[in-house]
């Protein structure tokens, strides 16, 4: 449906006016789940772990690791309906998932017209007519009697396969990271005691190991990151990322994030800024690490459940009644949402802000 990349951001563009009949990215939260508890993210606050303490729809507390067979079909059936593009990650750090790099690299290694079965998929399919009807070509079995149908390969199927950490993680997860078309660090501070306040439980020492494995492994696509607060926003970031990674193999960007209330963020007020449609209803799916889909990463605490990926498949989820009416409230500036009608994105907003949301390239400072 979108056979190249130039096509893929032209929809992204175009989804601001008219909905598409496929998402065109599906963000998987392979972590409910953090190594840090940082000052400007939720992932601290008391009231959030108490929401995520409470069972979801299995019975199970909301923060886990998302099982590997759900992932795994969350990007089969992506694939499936021709998804351009997914991001792995929301609340949590989801480099600390055991299988990280195996389920990054089956991403990766997905191409068109080439399908694996995997006969214990408990989950609602969208297989298309279209590949019913591509002729098999190869059949063998896996070791544990599991088939792998072979399709003939195109293309890969994902244009953009993105991921973002805080670069605390162990060595496996580093091949993961390196799948990824692009790879975002949030770094945030070079200088050892604004990261100690910044990344709260990180070890500015093991991210930056960590970033200088991926700029020896040649990363194709590696921002180092930072969100701006007033901790850190005096700090000469570029200067300091160059000193200490050579200037070459990555690109630094800034970030502008909403004050959640601390006072740490420096922004201003988004009461003053006129309203807009984010687009992100139109946009994404959010695939919790339950199972639990939602329509955009501010609803952090899951209060607008758009379906279930356990019981539905995605195009069902997609075009279900919850997605059609959210994105018609939000054209009419219409917030019966509590979420949406106190926004924290600045993607809702014409604000100068709104071009930092996502990564801009800063080449001095």
């Amino acid at each position: 449906m979108y056979p190249t990349y130039a096509a893929y951001r032209e929809a992204w563009k175009n989804a601001y006016i008219s909905d598409p009949p496929i998402p065109l990215n599906i963000d998987i939260e392979l972590a409910s789940v953090c190594n840090l508890s940082c000052p400007m993210c939720f992932y601290g606050e008391a009231e959030w772990n108490a929401e995520m303490s409470k069972p979801a729809t299995d019975g199970k507390p909301k923060k886990r690791l998302m099982p590997t067979e759900m992932a795994l079909s969350v990007i089969d059936q992506a694939a499936e309906i021709g998804v351009p593009a997914l991001k792995f990650n929301w609340r949590g750090e989801s480099t600390m998932h055991p299988d990280y790099s195996e389920i990054l690299e089956y991403a990766r290694s997905w191409a068109v017209m080439q399908k694996l079965v995997r006969n214990s998929n408990p989950y609602p399919s969208t297989l298309s007519s279209e590949f019913g009807e591509w002729k098999q070509m190869q059949m063998t079995l896996k070791p544990d009697g599991k088939p792998y149908v072979f399709r003939t390969r195109i293309r890969q199927a994902f244009h953009e396969i993105l991921v973002n950490t805080n670069a605390n993680c162990k060595d496996h997860a580093i091949d993961g990271l390196m799948a990824a078309t692009k790879c975002m660090v949030s770094l945030d501070s070079t200088i050892p005691e604004i990261y100690a306040v910044q990344r709260k439980g990180g070890r500015l020492e093991r991210a930056i190991e960590v970033i200088k494995e991926l700029i020896r492994r040649k990363h194709p696509n590696l921002w180092i990151r930072r969100v701006i607060t007033k901790e850190n926003s005096h700090e000469s970031f570029k200067k300091r990322v160059d000193e200490i990674f050579g200037g070459t193999g990555y690109k630094v960007s800034e970030h502008h994030c909403m004050d959640r209330g601390d006072g740490i963020h420096q922004t201003h007020n988004p009461e003053k800024y006129e309203r807009t449609y984010c687009g992100y209803p139109s946009q994404r799916i959010m695939v919790a690490s339950d199972g639990t889909c939602y329509p955009c990463c501010v609803d952090t605490d899951g209060t607008m459940s758009m379906g279930d990926f356990k019981k539905q498949n995605l195009l069902e989820i997609w075009n279900g009644e919850h997605f059609k009416r959210l994105r018609i409230e939000l054209r009419g500036n219409e917030f019966s949402s509590k979420i949406c009608r106190k926004c924290e994105s600045w993607m809702s907003y014409k604000s100068e802000f709104r071009n930092n949301v996502q990564d801009k390239e800063i080449t001095d400072g």
